[in-house]
């Protein structure tokens, strides 16, 4: 079970430990804020906290479902959160989904044979990608940034 304690300034932002996380089929209890139902949804994937309290009581729900060998219950709600990570869509889908077609039409030529054979971007490609994302990212949030 993960624990995230992030909150956003800007409004905008999203744990990149959730993330992690959720890479390793690891549910996740977040503190609550605004854009925070982007990533964990509450029952589903983790569970949103806005007290101590209520911290509390969910980890220990969801730590109740773990054996006393370390095995995670198949009935318990930590075994449905898991179901729920293995149920999103992962990079690969999302690549596959909604940006390949757009990104390969407007430039056939750039991608190399061995990434076109295995259906994935090259690795340049996704660099761009993320780099490009990162400058968008961070000019809205400097754009949206609370004053210090």
């Amino acid at each position: 079970l993960g624990i995230s304690l992030h909150t956003s300034t800007s409004g905008i932002d999203l744990p990149m430990k959730v993330l992690d996380y959720f890479g390793c089929e690891v549910p996740v209890c977040a503190i609550r804020f605004d854009c925070l139902g982007e990533l964990v949804v509450d029952g589903v994937n983790g569970r949103i906290f806005a007290t101590a309290d209520e911290l509390s009581k969910q980890m220990l729900a969801l730590l109740g479902s773990v054996g006393e060998n370390g095995s995670i219950r198949p009935e318990g709600e930590l075994e449905k959160l898991r179901e729920g990570i293995r149920g999103m869509t992962r990079w690969r889908e999302n690549w596959d989904d909604h940006a390949k077609e757009i990104i390969l039409n407007a430039c056939p030529s750039a991608i190399d044979g061995q990434a076109e054979h295995r259906g994935e971007p090259p690795i340049w490609l996704k660099a761009l990608v993320f780099t490009a994302s990162f400058v968008i990212f961070y000019s809205l949030t400097k754009k949206f940034a609370l004053p210090k």
